[in-house]
């Protein structure tokens, strides 16, 4: 027997309130999950900080500068060996922004661990390019019809021009210089600022006979710049050097300048991005050659620039090998001391040997 079922009251209810408070619910859970979602995503933010110091292992150390008007950043490692080489001051490319230590990652994790103290500064961002001046063009009406006698009435009854008012009260100077905003140091005197702090802290905590000032790209100007103003006994070495319009000087004329200093021209070619690197160089060599600069060594690094990464083994050991060439070369032979020179036998016939020469020294007869 088959009964009938007829819908009950509580079952008909439930139906209608379900979707409501399905709706209800994810209403009020709205903001929660906002939450976390904000939450989560300030969490994978990390600070340029963190990220170097997660980038650097525990032979690096990093210092934080705060002067008021410029903060920055100091990466120092210091050499590897017993006795150190030098110091070596390295400044990034101004155009590498937050990749500045991606560019000299591999120089930094080579060269300490072949004498070289190394500093690497954060580069200030260059100032943007000035905006050429908006003109507009003079727009004259030219009327070819002769003029009426209405137009010249118009002309005539034209309303006077108004007297002019009297000039507006001026505020106090103190309140001027308080509502004007603070200008930011020019480019060239913060840059030098970092200098001079870096070079500070790469004297206090590294030693070594050779003073050297490494600049990358648009750094090279500056690293000149600031080897020329220092006074002192500091090398230059650049490596794929190109103009900067902010520098008052160019690195040509500062070459010119440090001729009794060791300049190091390093670059690559083809270099992408820059199609006169080969061409810029050429004119180096012969300004170098024209100015008598004896102590000036150019080099074109081995295999193809395909950006900067932590891993550059060519250019390491191609920078390594110039530096130890033009460094260690008077080290290797003893002071006061001539260069042995071999003695060859003179030539003799054919089918005839040489004399014998005569035994030398305290067991000789």
């Amino acid at each position: 027997m088959l009964a009938s079922r007829s819908p009950c009251i509580d079952n008909r209810l439930m139906r209608t309130l379900i979707p409501a408070l399905l709706i209800s619910l994810l209403t009020a859970s709205h903001p929660l999950i906002a939450a976390e979602d904000g939450e989560r995503a300030q969490a994978g933010v990390t600070s340029l900080e963190d990220q170097l110091i997660e980038a650097l292992d525990s032979s690096y150390e990093l210092l934080e500068l705060d002067t008021g008007d410029d903060r920055y950043s100091l990466v120092f490692r210091p050499a590897m060996t017993a006795n150190a080489l030098g110091n070596l001051l390295l400044l990034p490319d101004t155009g590498s922004a937050e990749a500045w230590l991606e560019q000299s990652r591999a120089l930094a994790a080579y060269l300490p661990e072949h004498g070289w103290n190394l500093m690497i500064v954060q580069p200030p961002l260059p100032p943007a390019p000035s905006l050429p001046t908006r003109t507009l063009p003079v727009i004259k009406r030219l009327n070819t019809a002769p003029a009426t006698a209405t137009e010249d009435t118009d002309a005539g009854a034209a309303a006077p021009a108004p007297a002019p008012t009297a000039p507006a009260e001026t505020t106090d100077a103190a309140a001027e210089n308080e509502a004007q905003p603070e200008q930011a140091q020019p480019f060239p005197d913060r840059y030098n600022a970092r200098f001079q702090a870096a070079w500070a802290e790469l004297v206090q905590r590294g030693s070594g006979k050779q003073k050297l000032v490494l600049g990358i790209g648009s750094s090279s100007t500056w690293a000149a710049q600031f080897a020329l103003a220092r006074g002192e006994d500091i090398d230059l070495a650049v490596l794929n050097p190109r103009p900067t319009a902010a520098a008052p000087e160019g690195l040509g004329e500062l070459m010119i300048k440090l001729k009794e200093r060791t300049l190091i021209d390093l670059y690559y070619h083809p270099l992408p991005g820059y199609p006169d690197a080969e061409p810029d160089a050429r004119q180096r060599r012969l300004l170098a050659q024209r100015e008598g600069l004896s102590r000036y060594h150019q080099s074109r690094l081995p295999g193809v620039f395909r950006g900067w990464s932590a891993d550059m083994p060519w250019m390491t050991r191609k920078v390594r090998g110039v530096l130890e060439r033009i460094y260690l070369s008077d080290e290797a032979e003893p002071e006061g001391q001539a260069p042995q020179v071999p003695q060859l036998q003179p030539p003799q016939p054919p089918g005839t040997r040489p004399q014998p020469q005569p035994a030398k020294g305290p067991s000789s007869v």
